[in-house]
């Protein structure tokens, strides 16, 4: 059965940037991508008026932020091509990882920027 992914409601959407630091550009694989996409997905929210929120946060930050939303029964939604890991097999283990938490359901989206 698939998953269902759920109604992206903006009244009820709030963007979450994480741990996108200048500092990391070369420890972060892919940062030029995830930084772009990023940025698109920061532009998009202001056209629409969505609240952003943009932080600094310690290893696993994403995860763990998952966890407390999940866990205050609030949905959310990782746009897997705008994460990434000090290199490819953590972002991907913890993309994996992600949708079994307490066997909750995430669903992921993806990003295509616009030409």
């Amino acid at each position: 059965m698939a998953k269902r992914l759920g109604d992206i409601k903006l009244n009820q959407t709030v963007l979450f940037v994480c741990d996108i630091q200048e500092r990391f550009r070369k420890a972060i694989s892919c940062f030029e991508e995830i930084s772009h996409i990023s940025n698109r997905l920061t532009d998009v929210s202001r056209i629409l008026d969505i609240p952003l929120i943009v932080t600094e946060q310690t290893h696993v930050c994403i995860q763990q932020t998952v966890i407390d939303l999940l866990n205050r029964d609030i949905e959310v939604h990782v746009v897997a091509d705008a994460v990434s890991s000090r290199n490819q097999v953590d972002r991907i283990f913890a993309l994996e990882l992600l949708p079994d938490i307490e066997n909750l359901r995430i669903p992921r989206l993806t990003f295509f920027p616009l030409a």
